[in-house]
C-alpha cells in the first residue's frame, strides 16, 4: 500500500506547490505509481495463489514432521519394551 500514499503524497505536493518544475514532477511521480499499480493489479490472483501454495506445503511439512516424531516415539518405546521383556525373561 505504500504506492498509494506516494501517489497521495505526490498529489497533495502537486496542489500546494507553486513551483511549475515542482508541480510536473509530482505529476510525474504520481502518473508512475498508477502506472505501477495498474501493471500490478493482474498479477494479484496469481501471487494470492502462489503465497496460498507456499503455506499449504509448509503446512503438510510440518504435519508430517509431527507424524514422523510420533512414530519415532512410538518405536523407541516398543523397542524399549521389547528390551525390558528380554531382560525380564533372562533374569
Amino acid at each position: 500500500m505504500r504506492g498509494l500514499s506516494l501517489s497521495k503524497e505526490s498529489w497533495n505536493i502537486e496542489s500546494d506547490s507553486e513551483d511549475k518544475r515542482e508541480k510536473m514532477r509530482a505529476l510525474s511521480l504520481a502518473k508512475e505509481c498508477y502506472a505501477m499499480m495498474l501493471d500490478l493489479a493482474p498479477s494479484a490472483p496469481v501471487v494470492e495463489r502462489a503465497a496460498r501454495f507456499v503455506e499449504n506445503i509448509h503446512n503438510q511439512t510440518q504435519i508430517s514432521k509431527v507424524q514422523n516424531d510420533k512414530v519415532s516415539i512410538d518405536v523407541t518405546a516398543k523397542e524399549s519394551s521389547i528390551r525390558q521383556k528380554k531382560l525380564s525373561s533372562s533374569e
